[in-house]
C-alpha cells in the first residue's frame, strides 16, 4: 500500500512539473498562443457542426500533434541555448530542424482540417446560397 501511495504522489508531482512547463510555454511562446487560438476555433466549429466521435477523435489527435511539436520545439530551443549560448551552426541547425517539425505538424493539421471541416462547410455554404 505504501508503494501505491508513493507512486501516486510521484505521479502528482510529475503532473505539477508538466503543468508548470506547459504554463511557461504558453506565456513565453507566441506561436503556441496562436496555435491555441486555432484550437479554440476548431473545437467550437466542431461543436457547431456536430462532429461525430470519429471526426472529433481525428481533430483531437491532430491538435495534440501540433501542440506536442511546439512544446518539444520550445524545450529543445531552451536546452540548446543552455548548452551553447553563442551562435553555433550546430545549435542553429538543431533549432531549425525542430521548427521544421512544427511546420510539418501544422501543414498536416491544415490538410486534415480541410478534410474534416471542408464537406460540412461546403454544404453549409451551398444551403445558404439557396
Amino acid at each position: 500500500m505504501k508503494e501505491v501511495i508513493e507512486a501516486l504522489l510521484g505521479f502528482r508531482n510529475s503532473c505539477g512539473h508538466a503543468c508548470r512547463g506547459i504554463g511557461f510555454a504558453i506565456h513565453s511562446q507566441k506561436n503556441l498562443r496562436v496555435h491555441l487560438a486555432f484550437v479554440a476555433a476548431a473545437l467550437a466549429a466542431a461543436v457547431v457542426l456536430k462532429f461525430n466521435a470519429i471526426r472529433l477523435v481525428l481533430l483531437i489527435l491532430t491538435i495534440t500533434s501540433v501542440i506536442v511539436a511546439e512544446l518539444i520545439n520550445t524545450a529543445l530551443e531552451f536546452a540548446m541555448d543552455l548548452v551553447e549560448a553563442r551562435h553555433h551552426p550546430a545549435v542553429k541547425t538543431a533549432k531549425d530542424v525542430a521548427a521544421g517539425g512544427v511546420l510539418v505538424a501544422v501543414a498536416g493539421s491544415v490538410i486534415i482540417g480541410l478534410l474534416l471541416f471542408g464537406p460540412s462547410l461546403w454544404a453549409l455554404l451551398r444551403s445558404c446560397r439557396g
